[in-house]
């Protein structure tokens, strides 16, 4: 049996999707790469917050699957990016990845200190995964915006542009922890 990474995509995003009511807005502290579909605020107990999925989710080309999920969690106060880099690592060599690049990558259009993980999955012998994380630290918690997407495939303008985006700063409310 043949596993895709737009079957898997699509499973998750059904899985933890909501019917749809209205056009969901999307999170202040980042922009979702153009002419992708935000489908919904997943439910309560997802681990994530928001997710998208690309306009080529089931077309049968390189960047069939390719999806995009942000959430914010509180932190301990005293809490570092560097301490959460280590613990996002941690997390992913328990689930199989391993890390393919790690480096300090400047988010908020290059105004505030944020840290780029690739992170790869071997999904057959001719498939391999990239999860790739941004994070940033602002004022108690972590901002983590995910691209999955296939290996082989170059990360596109637009999805860059997106990742750059993550904007801890922009917040203007607070969040209960």
């Amino acid at each position: 049996m043949a596993v895709t990474i737009a079957a898997a995509t699509l499973a998750v995003v059904v899985a933890v999707s909501p019917a749809p009511t209205a056009k969901p807005t999307d999170p202040p502290y980042m922009r979702p790469p153009a002419g992708w579909t935000n489908v919904g605020p997943p439910p309560a107990s997802a681990p994530v917050d928001d997710n998208w999925v690309s306009q080529r989710l089931l077309d049968g080309g390189p960047r069939e699957g390719d999806s995009m999920e942000v959430w914010v969690r509180p932190i301990p106060p005293n809490s570092t990016l560097v301490e959460q880099v280590k613990e996002a690592a941690a997390e992913e060599a328990r689930r199989g990845r391993t890390v393919a690049s790690s480096r300090s990558h400047a988010t908020c259009d290059g105004t505030q200190p944020g840290w780029t993980i690739d992170f790869r999955l071997p999904i057959s012998p001719t498939l391999t995964v990239s999860r790739i994380e941004h994070l940033a630290v602002y004022e108690g918690y972590v901002y983590v915006l995910t691209f999955v997407h296939r290996a082989d495939v170059p990360v596109d303008d637009a999805v860059r542009a997106s990742i750059d985006s993550l904007c801890p700063k922009k917040m203007k409310w607070a969040r209960a922890p």
